[in-house]
C-alpha cells in the first residue's frame, strides 16, 4: 500500500523459499517489502554496473514510511478501528566497490490497529536484523550465507515465543553479463509457510535495459519498460503475496504510478497457543506521485483503498482459520529514502 521509494540499491536477487513478508496494509520502502517487513535471509543481490567511482552498491540505504487510514470498524463486533503503519528499514554495504556485496541489514515496524476490539491486538511491531556475508568461492561458483534475528509480536520485546532465527546457505554463478543462476536453502522462524523447517530455493535472473526478470521460487518478478518512460513490475511471492505496478516518468525527477497488492504477514500474540500465530492480510489499490527531492534524497506520496483486511489464527498459512475484519477504507501515505 505504500510504494516503496526507488533507491539506486538494486532489488534482491531472490528471498529465501521460508523467509515471508511480515506485512499489514503498507508496502516498505526499498521495494521487496511491504511493512512491516522482516529481513528474510536472501540470495546475492542483483549486480548493477560500477559507478563512475566504482561503486556497485550505495553505501549506506535508508527508507522510512508511513500509512494512516480512515476511520472504520471491526464488522465482528463493530468496535471503531483506525489503522496506521511505520515502517524503516536500511542496509549498510561493507564492500560497496565489490561485485559481491555483503551487507548488514534492519527492519523496523509498528502497526497501530486503533481499536478496542477484546478480538484484535491493540498494536502490533516486527524488529529484525540481519547478516549476509561471502565464505567462498569454488570454481565459477560462490557460496556465502545469512544470519540473524527477529521479533514479531502483540508486545514489543515482551514475549519470548516472538523471538525467531534467521539463516540461509546460498551459492550462485554469473553465466554472462545479463544472467545470473542461485541455489539456496534457507530458514526463517517467522515465515507464512512451514516456519519450523529450511526449505530449498532458487532463482534465474536476466537483467536487461527493457526487460528484467526472475524465475524461481519463492519469488518471481518482472520489471518492464515497454513503452519509454513507461515501466510495468509485476511481483509473486509463495505462498499468497503479489504486486502489480505501472509507472510513469514525467520528467526525470517525477514519475506517476499505480499499484494493486496483496499480502499477508504473521505475529505472535502472548493470548495465543504457542503454536499459534495472527495472520493479517489485505488487498490495495493506490495511486501517486514520486520525486527527487536531491541526488541522494527521494521521496513519494499516495493515495488509495484498502479493502479484505482480514485476521486469521493458526500455525502457518496451510490452518489459519479467519475470525474478524475491518472495513474496507481509504488511505494515505508517505514514503522517504535516503542513499549514498
Amino acid at each position: 500500500m505504500i510504494r516503496p521509494c526507488v533507491s539506486t540499491r538494486y532489488l534482491l536477487m531472490a528471498t529465501c523459499a521460508a523467509a515471508a513478508i511480515l506485512c499489514g496494509p503498507l508496502r516498505g520502502s526499498a521495494q521487496t517489502t511491504t511493512a512491516p517487513a522482516a529481513m528474510a535471509p536472501v540470495a546475492p543481490q542483483d549486480v548493477p554496473a560500477a559507478s563512475p567511482a566504482g561503486s556497485y552498491w550505495d553505501l549506506l540505504d535508508i527508507n522510512n514510511s508511513y500509512v494512516l487510514e480512515s476511520k472504520g470498524t471491526v464488522r465482528n463486533d463493530n468496535s471503531p478501528a483506525q489503522l496506521s503503519w511505520m515502517h524503516s528499514q536500511g542496509t549498510v554495504n561493507f564492500q560497496p566497490t565489490s561485485r559481491d556485496s555483503e551487507d548488514a541489514s534492519y527492519s523496523l515496524d509498528y502497526i497501530n490497529l486503533g481499536t478496542t476490539s477484546p478480538l484484535l491486538p491493540r498494536q502490533l511491531s516486527a524488529e529484525s536484523l540481519r547478516l549476509d556475508l561471502g565464505l567462498a568461492k569454488i570454481g565459477k561458483w560462490n557460496v556465502g550465507f545469512s544470519i540473524g534475528a527477529g521479533y514479531a509480536g502483540s508486545t514489543p520485546f515482551n514475549d519470548a515465543h516472538a523471538i525467531y532465527g534467521i539463516a540461509s546457505l546460498f551459492t550462485y554463478t554469473r553465466l554472462n553479463q545479463h544472467d545470473t543462476l542461485a541455489f539456496y536453502l534457507g530458514y526463517n522462524g517467522n515465515s507464512q509457510f512451514m516456519p519450523d523447517v529450511p526449505l530449498p530455493g532458487f532463482a534465474f535472473q536476466h537483467r536487461g535495459k527493457i526487460l528484467s526478470y526472475t524465475i524461481g521460487l519463492p519469488e518471481t518478478s518482472l520489471k518492464w519498460t515497454f513503452l519509454p518512460r513507461t515501466t510495468l513490475s509485476l511481483k509473486y511471492e509463495v505462498p499468497f503475496d503479489g504486486r502489480a505496478e505501472l509507472a510513469y516518468q514525467i520528467i526525470k525527477p517525477i514519475s506517476l504510478f499505480t499499484d494493486f497488492e496483496t499480502r499477508t504477514g504473521a505475529f505472535r500474540v502472548d493470548s495465543y497457543p504457542t503454536s499459534d500465530r495472527l495472520f493479517i492480510s489485505y488487498d490495495s489499490l493506490a495511486a501517486g506521485v514520486e520525486f527527487s527531492l536531491l541526488r541522494h534524497l527521494k521521496g513519494n506520496i499516495s493515495g488509495g483503498y484498502v479493502f479484505n483486511q482480514e485476521f486469521a489464527q493458526g500455525f502457518d498459512a496451510r490452518d489459519a482459520r479467519s475470525f474478524a475484519s475491518i472495513t474496507n477504507q481509504p488511505f494515505v501515505s508517505f514514503g522517504m529514502a535516503v542513499n549514498f
